[in-house]
């Protein structure tokens, strides 16, 4: 770890190729997927506290406060 953090301080920080050299050698480094954000839900898992099913669709609200899509939702234990 010491070592790659040397070779990190000694390289050029402008060099795109050495960036994305210590970016796949850092062990704590977790690459990002793009996400799209389309909506927001709300679970009450009170029912999974009784073990009882969800048996309710679960509406996605999106930004414009419309329901855009309906889940069921299926938990595992």
């Amino acid at each position: 770890m010491r070592d790659l953090y040397q070779e990190w301080k000694d390289c050029e920080e402008d060099n795109p190729v050495m960036r994305s050299y210590f970016r796949r050698a850092d062990p704590f480094y977790d690459e990002q997927e793009n996400h799209s954000l389309i909506g927001v839900a709300n679970v009450f898992l009170e029912c999974l506290f009784y073990d009882v099913k969800l048996q309710y669709a679960v509406p996605i609200i999106n930004q414009k406060g419309e329901v855009c899509l309906s889940v069921y939702p299926y938990p595992t234990v």
